[in-house]
């Protein structure tokens, strides 16, 4: 039975060492954690979606307890951590956070999952319904630039892979012998088309 005060929030958790132990509305681990903080223990830092990611706060936005209090509606919640660092946030029809950057951002190897959440002397429910978890473990998109320096052509490429050319932008392309990021070739002879095969 939820008390008239709410207290004090819960938290989801993705971290590749998530322990198998309990956790409140702070999450736990190194890895990204979205805390639902119902309760504000007098500092002012409550009612609010925060993020936490390596152990640090990175972003809270402040809500009224209405907002976050919903009686027995439902209110769908969507948290995408995306490739390139940064991680977009959904509650109801207002998108908390989008793209918000993490601070020195590492893939999120072997990543677990889970939900956590606590009280103290005043307590709050917190239901959940139609939970879907979708890992894209895709590589990163690769982007291939190619621009000339001095009497070069330099290509560069991002998102690892091996480098190929071909005479004809339809092929037949080849492996680049020893070619690494950012390859370099003398701006003479026929045309060439390059490519990164992943």
């Amino acid at each position: 039975m939820q008390t008239s005060t709410p207290a004090d929030g819960f938290s989801f958790v993705v971290a590749s060492g998530l322990p198998d132990s309990s956790f409140g509305e702070q999450g736990t681990g190194s890895g990204l954690i979205v805390s639902f903080d119902t309760y504000d223990n007098a500092g002012g830092e409550a009612p609010a979606i925060d993020v936490f990611y390596k152990g640090r706060e990175v972003a809270t936005r402040k809500f009224p307890i209405a907002v976050l209090r919903t009686g027995d509606a439902f209110v769908q919640v969507g948290v995408r951590l995306n490739r390139n660092g940064t991680v977009d946030v959904y509650y109801g029809d207002t998108a908390v956070y989008y793209k918000l950057p993490l601070p020195n951002f590492t893939p999120i190897d072997n990543p677990r999952f889970g939900w956590g959440a606590r009280t103290g002397g005043l307590n709050d429910n917190h239901w959940m319904d139609e939970v879907q978890i979708a890992v894209n473990t895709q590589p990163p998109e690769t982007v291939l630039t190619i621009g000339l320096v001095g009497r070069n052509v330099q290509v560069s490429w991002s998102g690892g892979g091996t480098l190929q050319s071909a005479p004809k932008v339809t092929g037949d392309y080849t492996d680049v012998p020893g070619a690494s990021s950012p390859y370099v070739t003398p701006a003479t002879g026929t045309q060439m088309f390059f490519r990164v095969r992943q």
